[in-house]
């Protein structure tokens, strides 16, 4: 079991898990895709200086693998964008229970693209934490999912997971040749540009100066610890603990969203959340831990 797998995956949930809780902010004074720009903007100022000599010496490996690295710098850039699209018609403690789905769509595309395998032990752990999230979304009631009615917001947030889901299982098969932050820095600057024409599109309706201080400096939160070290994080938790284990910790982003969200936004939480969280870390903790007694047959997933 590698420690410093789990330390990457838990910090890059904890940086992730304050998202949801800006973009509810953000939603009545900055856009969606001026708050996109402005994050992968930043993100870009601060890692192309560093690493802008490393990409051009990496190009030939980066057109080798063009298609992989084509839709990961789409799907880095925009795949956020739906979650702030999101922030406008939902509650945070629901936006981060529904990006748990993402988990749901990346273990289904690493094995429908890749041929990935799963153990039983994973299935089950992978189980137990959708019933926790499913618990948590439905408030303990069955009649939320029988009538089936979802805010707007929550199906932003459904094409998110699928959108998450797919970055993930892709990010398995990019060239391994390329140094971690020499390709999130190539990601990052060609995602930005992505976004340029859906910004300006944005200025007429909404001019730079009603951003504040304060949004400004949550903005620049997303654009340095959301955009660079939490997917820096994220994407080294994938190498060393594979698809199904990440799946599996992502389960613990609304327990710590619905913390913030209880003191920064005031939402409550309830006697439904505290028992999904229960079953969200008892999946966890079945499909992570190996058995001791067979070493043969750990960490089958994703490796």
């Amino acid at each position: 079991m590698s420690k410093t797998g789990y330390l990457f995956a838990f910090g890059a949930i904890f940086l992730w898990s304050w998202n949801v809780i800006i973009s509810r902010y953000l939603a009545p004074y900055v856009p969606p895709f001026q708050i996109s720009f402005f994050r992968w903007l930043i993100a870009s100022i601060a890692l192309l200086p560093f690493f802008a000599v490393k990409v051009w010496k990496a190009r030939r490996a980066f057109v080798s693998n063009w298609w992989v690295f084509l839709i990961l710098s789409f799907g880095l850039a925009f795949m956020n964008n739906f979650i702030y699209q999101a922030g406008h018609s939902t509650s945070a403690v629901d936006m981060s229970l529904l990006a748990t789905m993402g988990p749901i769509f990346l273990v289904i595309f690493s094995w429908l693209f890749f041929k990935k395998s799963i153990s039983k032990r994973q299935v089950l752990g992978f189980f137990v934490s959708f019933l926790g999230v499913m618990i948590v979304i439905s408030n303990g009631t069955l009649s939320t999912f029988t009538e089936f009615q979802f805010a707007k917001g929550n199906l932003w947030m459904v094409v998110f997971a699928l959108s998450f889901g797919l970055y993930g299982a892709l990010e398995i098969k990019r060239s391994h040749a390329i140094e971690q932050f020499t390709y999130l820095a190539a990601t990052v600057f060609l995602g930005t540009l992505m976004l340029v024409p859906f910004f300006l599109e944005t200025l007429e309706a909404h001019p730079l100066s009603n951003i504040g201080l304060v949004q400004w400096g949550m903005i620049i939160y997303l654009g340095i610890c959301n955009s660079i070290f939490a997917y820096l994080a994220w994407n080294i938790a994938l190498a060393k603990l594979g698809s199904l284990r990440c799946g599996l910790i992502y389960y613990s982003l609304p327990i710590f969203s619905s913390i913030w969200a209880y003191y920064v936004l005031h939402e409550s939480i309830g006697y439904a959340e505290f028992v999904g969280a229960l079953f969200v870390f008892a999946g966890i903790f079945i499909g992570s831990v190996k058995r001791k007694s067979n070493s043969s047959k750990m960490l089958d997933a994703a490796s």
